[in-house]
């Protein structure tokens, strides 16, 4: 197994574990809060399989057609934070703010328009179709996935198409691919005996 081999498989076996940890937390009200209509997903370098030892976690916490609600948005941003700490992660960046519950229809509802960067709701978009990975709730992801490639589809969103998010997550692998060569190769140099 290469370097990039079993850093994938780190990352795969820490947000299993972050995963397990956060059902736990969640206990007896995982079921209401999350139902089949929430999920939480990292993205980032937890989201592409790349995250060193002493990273931070991106998490993101997102609502399908169901209101989102404070009591069930502080519950589960007390989970992450339990969770985190106890696996020795930073606590959430600017106080845990930037884990506010997204829904479908907040991430699409100012497409095209000139708050969408704004907001962040462009970032959280090309984040989630880009590079993430969900820890709790797969059918909600899909969801959500789902729900934000429809909404690119009404004729004043200006949004790339999927094709071209798929061009751009393409470009990004080439790119890392051609680093992690890159290292490869330099780290070989360095372990060359000189003559």
């Amino acid at each position: 197994m290469n370097f990039f081999e079993a850093r994938a498989a780190s990352v795969d076996l820490k947000l299993g574990d972050l995963a397990g940890r956060l059902k736990s937390h969640l206990g007896v009200d995982e079921q209401r809060v999350l139902k089949n209509d929430t999920c939480i997903y990292t993205v980032g370098s937890g989201g592409r399989g790349e995250m060193s030892e002493h990273r931070d976690v991106d998490l993101f916490v997102a609502r399908v057609h169901r209101a989102p609600s404070e009591v069930d948005a502080f519950q589960i941003r007390q989970a992450i934070t339990r969770a985190l700490f106890e696996m020795g992660f930073p606590e959430p960046s600017q106080g845990g703010g930037f884990l506010k519950m997204h829904t479908g229809e907040s991430l699409c509802e100012r497409m095209g328009t000139r708050d969408d960067d704004a907001s962040n709701s462009l970032t959280a978009r090309m984040l989630l179709l880009l590079e993430s990975r969900v820890l709790l709730g797969e059918n909600a992801h899909g969801n959500l996935v789902d729900s934000v490639l429809e909404g690119r589809q009404r004729p004043r969103h200006r949004l790339p198409t999927l094709r071209a998010c798929e061009r751009y997550r393409s470009l990004l692998a080439d790119s890392a691919a051609e680093l992690r060569r890159q290292e490869c190769r330099e780290g070989e140099g360095a372990r060359s005996p000189e003559p």
